[in-house]
């Protein structure tokens, strides 16, 4: 499938306006055209943006080096953040927009993240912050290694991750990507675990840990399906068919989309 036909014109077109409806003239994106904005859906509208130009002829959507966007990042750069998903989104989105994100406070905030007692999700995007933002190798804690168990496809997406791909072994890499596989339902989508409700985060998520695992989906066309279906009227993506639009839905239903190409 060509870059054209795998996002359809007139849902490019839809999605673009759905986004920059939300831009605000004082900085950042919000989640609906009349609430401020936040972190984490300038990061979902700045991302769709890329990734749209990435995959389409549609040029220079991404806001490079804009006044605006650059101090509302910078203002919350310098809050105190206790969470590193934040501390992510904030650097990933500086990344991106073409500002650099200040070392001097991500260093010390690895450091002090990394020496505390953190759940999963937090050393996962420590180690995002790492491979994406720093460009260094991350030194995945040792009881992160110790987990055998999981429950959900985030969970297991977070554990991998962190871990990186050559620490598993062959026989982990093939249960990993039949238990994601096992995630794919009737209707094309993905759910929270094998026999759960497909939702449009957890089809995004398992169909980029079968791609980071060098497999694919039981059934890519059903998956391409089920996303569509998720396409709103008033342009965006919903978590299911008939549900509201959202960014977070929309950064997912985009990206997931790119992975049925």
């Amino acid at each position: 499938m060509t870059p054209k036909t795998c996002f359809p014109e007139l849902l490019v077109d839809k999605t673009i306006k759905f986004v920059k409806a939300r831009e605000k003239e004082t900085g950042g994106f919000g989640a609906t055209p009349l609430l401020p904005a936040t972190v984490e859906d300038t990061y979902h509208a700045i991302r769709i943006l890329e990734l749209i130009e990435q995959k389409t002829e549609n040029k220079k959507l991404v806001p490079k080096n804009i006044k605006k966007h650059e101090e509302f990042l910078r203002q919350r750069e310098h809050e105190v953040i206790k969470s590193a998903r934040t501390m992510f989104q904030i650097a990933k989105s500086m990344n991106i927009i073409g500002i650099e994100p200040n070392k001097k406070i991500l260093f010390p905030f690895l450091e002090k993240r990394l020496s505390q007692n953190i759940p999963l999700e937090e050393v996962y995007y420590c180690a995002r912050i790492y491979d994406e933002i720093l460009n260094k190798t991350f030194l995945c804690p040792s009881w992160i290694k110790d987990i055998k168990r999981w429950r959900t496809a985030k969970q297991l997406w977070m554990l991998i991750y962190s871990i990186g791909k050559k620490d598993i072994s062959k026989k982990a890499y093939q249960e990993y990507i039949r238990w994601f596989q096992e995630c794919q339902n009737y209707d094309g989508g993905f759910g929270f675990m094998p026999g759960t409700t497909s939702y449009i985060e957890n089809t995004h998520l398992c169909l980029r840990a079968l791609s980071w695992l060098n497999a694919s989906p039981k059934d890519r066309l059903g998956a391409r399906g089920f996303i569509l279906a998720c396409t709103t009227v008033r342009g965006g993506f919903s978590r299911i068919q008939g549900a509201a639009p959202f960014l977070d839905a929309t950064w997912h239903g985009i990206a997931a989309l790119s992975y049925t190409c």
